[in-house]
């Protein structure tokens, strides 16, 4: 490909054109941090405020708004999640998930990622750099620089919130000449011509010296380290104002085609039609104004007054008679004249509930947007939850385009990393991966594979007759192979600061106590799967039995699984075994009932033939208990043909006539028997002895 990289005169005309077309929109972004750090009013206009007499008033309305945003990305945060691009990749798709969070871990990502975020809020702009340097034992570790949003410059002419359409990029960097000299050997004639042609354009960067290359006091040097297009590749190359640093080259770092790609990735919140960058405060500086300056003048108002009097009536000294009105036990003397006529005060509370009033919509109108009270579950107003969680769900909705901001550039980071780590880790790597919720793990990155390892897999050992094989040396491939891992990643996109997942898990645990118990532990999943659990992902993954390898812990939590499932189809089928029986119970007793019926029947039968006369008592009973006759009387019916029932006749019993031995003894110690002892039980007792 034919060299059409930058000069230095070019490189230092992109720089020029950036500085110069950035100044607007730059100063901007430094008022909003001032108005963030409570830097509200000019050194002017705070002068002329005291010079009226008047309190200089600052009501912060802005810096509870961004820290309530900063709050809720810390609280959202979300790893990276590899999903695999091809069928059979889900190894491999968890091989890149922990490889990328094992960067992310060392460099402390998250932390990075929340000042870059609010960068992006309070200064519209915010960037790191993913760069690649020496570490131990000949490793190659992955680095992400995070600069501060004036440290960054891009093309004036770019449109989109990532910068995809930017020319060039740089980040600026200040450094001691020796410290200069040091890193780029053989640059101190460029060095020493930038700090001998220092010039003051800029006014940006406060923490640095107010000069466009160099201090010349303190020799410290301004170096830019820029990226551009060079036809369709992305080139880099480092300069100062006296020359080059590191000639123009292509990227070292690659895409996943091999392409140079960028090094610096920035993020915007907004863009406006002239491509300046702005925060998500920038729009609330002028109300911030008016609310800091209606209070002030509230106060001043209701706190001062004004008087009138003819000349002479007030006394030489006026200013006395004000004093003496400002204090609450002040004293009035007049000279002549009656108040009200000759002297008096000036009613202006009409022009203080002017202010107040015009105070209560500008504050009305800077909470009405953006973070407010329904938004942050503060609202005053007494209504229920669930309306506030309405309030909140449509409130977050104007939010999202800011949270898809920071969800960009993390989704840009995190493919940067990983086209990293395939680039440059090509050698067997072991990382540790440390979950939240379980103990370290050591993951292995381009493992060699030899004939005796794959033996082992397949079989469990190696035969015995093999014992000693230089052969089981031999490398037949590579696990964990990072070259040939080709995985999309998932990020989060925008996190609801109060989500309809909430809703959605209130309800699943209303209906979760009716749902049947063969179906709950799906239903548990479900539970799981909409609440807010921060390792959610984890928590399934242990209950369902998806444990890596050969985790004890993901076993042992698929074995519980197992018999709990093996436990409720086992209840399931008790409780089916015990509404059979109860069944057949029913049904017994329905059969026993049915035929205690006819025999109660027969019974009441033999009773009313063996004796009729208690028919009708009986029948005269069941009336007066309030049973109604089901038949016409007579209970008992007449058979046709045949006699009338007539009770049968006992036998006569023979008696026995003899006068000895009467046929019915008269009973113990009667008659014969009187004083005899009997051997018989007959109830006579024996008398007494003597």
């Amino acid at each position: 490909m034919e060299n059409t990289a930058i000069t230095l005169t070019q490189a230092i005309s992109y720089f020029d054109e950036a500085e110069e077309l950035s100044l607007t929109a730059r100063d901007q972004s430094e008022k909003c941090r001032d108005y963030y750090d409570n830097k509200q009013w000019t050194e002017q206009d705070a002068a002329i405020i005291r010079s009226r007499k008047q309190p200089v008033i600052t009501r912060n309305r802005i810096k509870p708004k961004v820290d309530f945003l900063k709050g809720v990305e810390i609280q959202t945060r979300t790893d990276p999640e590899a999903s695999p691009r091809t069928p059979g990749d889900e190894n491999a798709a968890q091989t890149a998930t922990d490889a990328v969070r094992f960067v992310y871990d060392q460099v402390k990502f998250p932390k990075i990622k929340s000042d870059v975020f609010e960068n992006i809020l309070i200064e519209g702009t915010g960037g790191v750099e993913i760069y690649c340097k020496p570490g131990r034992k000949d490793e190659i570790d992955i680095c992400i620089r995070r600069y501060h949003w004036d440290r960054l410059g891009w093309d004036p002419h770019s449109r989109e919130k990532d910068f995809s359409d930017t020319l060039y990029r740089y980040a600026i960097a200040w450094m001691d000449f020796d410290q200069a000299a040091e890193r780029y050997p053989g640059s101190e004639d460029a060095l020493n011509s930038t700090i001998s042609r220092e010039s003051s354009q800029s006014t940006t960067y406060d923490d640095t010296p107010r000069l466009r290359w160099a201090d010349a006091k303190r020799k410290r040097i301004r170096i830019v380290k820029m990226e551009f297009l060079s036809g369709t590749e992305v080139h880099v190359c480092e300069f100062t104002r006296g020359g080059f640093l590191s000639e123009p080259e292509p990227s070292p770092y690659t895409d996943d085609t091999g392409a140079p790609e960028w090094s610096i990735i920035i993020q915007s919140a907004h863009v406006d039609r002239e491509g300046s960058r702005y925060g998500y405060i920038a729009a609330w500086l002028d109300t911030q104004d008016e609310i800091n300056k209606r209070a002030s003048k509230h106060l001043h108002l209701v706190s001062v007054r004004q008087t009138y009097s003819s000349k002479g009536a007030a006394g030489e000294d006026v200013q006395k008679l004000k004093s003496e009105l400002a204090k609450p036990d002040g004293h009035l003397a007049f000279q002549s004249g009656e108040y009200g006529k000759e002297f008096g005060v000036l009613p202006t509370m009409d022009q203080a509930g002017a202010q107040f009033q015009l105070l209560q919509e500008a504050k009305q109108e800077i909470d009405s947007v953006g973070v407010h009270a329904a938004l942050a579950g503060a609202e005053s107003r007494d209504i229920s939850g669930k309306a506030i969680g309405k309030l909140q769900q449509g409130s977050s909705t104007e939010l999202k385009p800011l949270f898809e901001s920071i969800a960009q550039f993390d989704n840009q980071v995190c493919r940067a990393v990983w086209n990293r780590i395939r680039q440059f880790w090509t050698s067997e790597k072991w990382i540790k991966v440390t979950g939240d919720d379980e103990a370290p793990q050591w993951v292995g990155l381009n493992i060699p594979v030899t004939v005796g390892d794959q033996l082992i897999e397949e079989h469990g050992e190696i035969p015995p007759e093999l014992e000693g094989d230089p052969r089981l040396n031999a490398q037949v491939g590579i696990r964990n192979n990072i070259a040939e891992i080709d995985v999309d990643f998932t990020i989060v996109e925008v996190p609801d600061v109060v989500n309809a997942m909430q809703e959605q898990f209130e309800a699943i645990t209303t209906i979760f106590p009716a749902i049947p118990e063969n179906m709950k532990a799906v239903a548990f999943e479900m539970l799981v799967e909409a609440s807010s659990l921060r390792n959610k992902k984890k928590f399934l993954e242990k209950l369902r039995g998806e444990g890596k390898g050969d985790d004890p812990q993901a076993k042992a939590t698929a074995a519980l699984q197992e018999r709990m499932s093996q436990m409720e189809t086992d209840l399931a089928q008790a409780k089916v075994d015990l509404t059979k029986a109860q069944t057949r119970k029913t049904e017994a007793e329905a059969v026993v009932k049915m035929v205690e019926a006819p025999y109660s029947a027969m019974q009441a039968a033999n009773v009313a033939v063996s004796s009729p006369p208690t028919v009708p008592v009986a029948d005269a009973i069941l009336l007066s208990a309030g049973y109604k006759d089901q038949n016409p009387p007579p209970v008992i019916p007449e058979v046709a043909g045949a006699a009338v029932f007539q009770p049968a006749q006992l036998p006569v019993v023979a008696k026995n006539t003899s006068p000895m031995f009467p046929a019915q003894p008269q009973g113990p110690g009667v008659g014969l028997m009187r004083g005899i002892e009997t051997a018989r039980n007959d109830g006579a007792k024996a008398a007494p002895i003597g």
